[in-house]
């Protein structure tokens, strides 16, 4: 089944939530309706202050299993290190947004994302792609991962990483990289 019809369905929840509030019994109103109108307003924040669109992201292969996209911060973007983001496509899918982890790039005020060939999606992109480009994307976030839980503030770390799963800790590094802490790194390819 395509990922659209997935999601789709998983959204008639929704639907399913709102029929029940007005047709059963009133704690059910207050049961599913206090957190059906906190997702509600969750998402309209989400789409009004998390959505940015970035004219020109930097798209380029990294042999034919992956590729990494940069792209200059948006304004309000905030502190990215160890932090997730939800990419949109416009030119490859208007309905697909993908959780991508973002980290630090090495010129100012931009961030980067790896992105390993393993999907539908990813397979499309990677045809899509076969010489450095620049074309349009949107991205939603960032939002904090594990990885900015306040047990990342010890002076000695040791991150457990395998394959693609290692661009949170590529972060990690950059950051640890400025202070006198200990980072060590497990990457099981």
């Amino acid at each position: 089944m395509h990922f659209e019809w997935r999601k789709g369905l998983h959204y008639l929840s929704l639907v399913w939530g709102a029929s029940l509030m007005c047709h059963a019994p009133q704690r059910i109103f207050w049961l599913i309706g206090i957190p059906f109108f906190i997702y509600l307003a969750d998402k309209m924040g989400e789409g009004l202050f998390k959505t940015h669109l970035v004219e020109s992201a930097h798209f380029q292969r990294l042999g034919d299993t992956s590729c990494i996209i940069s792209f200059e911060n948006p304004p309000d973007f905030g502190k990215q290190n160890s932090a997730y983001i939800y990419l949109m496509l416009p030119w490859l899918s208007k309905y697909q947004f993908h959780a991508f982890t973002v980290f630090p790039c090495n010129t100012p005020n931009h961030s980067s994302i790896c992105i390993h060939k393993c999907g539908d999606w990813t397979q499309s992109l990677m045809k899509t792609i076969s010489t450095p480009t620049h074309k349009p994307a949107f991205v939603v976030g960032p939002f904090l991962s594990p990885f900015s839980s306040p047990a990342m503030d010890s002076e000695n770390l040791v991150a457990v990483a395998s394959g693609i799963g290692v661009t949170p800790a590529i972060s990690l590094i950059k950051q640890y990289s400025r202070t006198s802490r200990r980072l060590n790194l497990v990457w099981i390819c």
